[in-house]
């Protein structure tokens, strides 16, 4: 369904989700949260928190229309980033290290948005 009146971000999970990996980020330095737990919720949080910044420059560009993310734009998304920062990114950055847990949660997060995205 394509609505030419639909803002990403605007939806109540872009927004949720940047609450939500702030308050990851917060808890993790005040309060005694497993490293662990902030990390891989932040990798999951990745797909709702950044997919609708990008399709929104897309539609300002008039390179898209106004609509949810298509399931491909995810699936690219999902790909590039577990690219960028699993492969590439502990090659260039001596602190990064390659984590399939956090493929596994782009994944995750891909899959939840996407159904929230396609069923709301």
């Amino acid at each position: 369904m394509k609505r030419t009146d639909y803002r990403l971000t605007r939806d109540p999970l872009f927004i949720g989700s940047w609450l939500l990996y702030f308050g990851l980020a917060v808890a993790q330095q005040w309060l005694s949260v497993p490293p662990w737990i902030a990390a891989y919720g932040r990798d999951v949080l990745l797909v709702p928190c950044v997919l609708p910044l990008l399709i929104t420059a897309l539609t300002r560009m008039k390179i898209r229309v106004p609509s949810p993310p298509t399931i491909i734009e995810i699936l690219l998304s999902v790909l590039i980033w577990s690219i960028m920062f699993e492969l590439l990114g502990p090659e260039f950055f001596p602190h990064a290290v390659a984590d399939v847990f956090d493929i596994l949660a782009y994944c995750a997060g891909g899959i939840i948005a996407g159904f929230y995205w396609h069923l709301h």
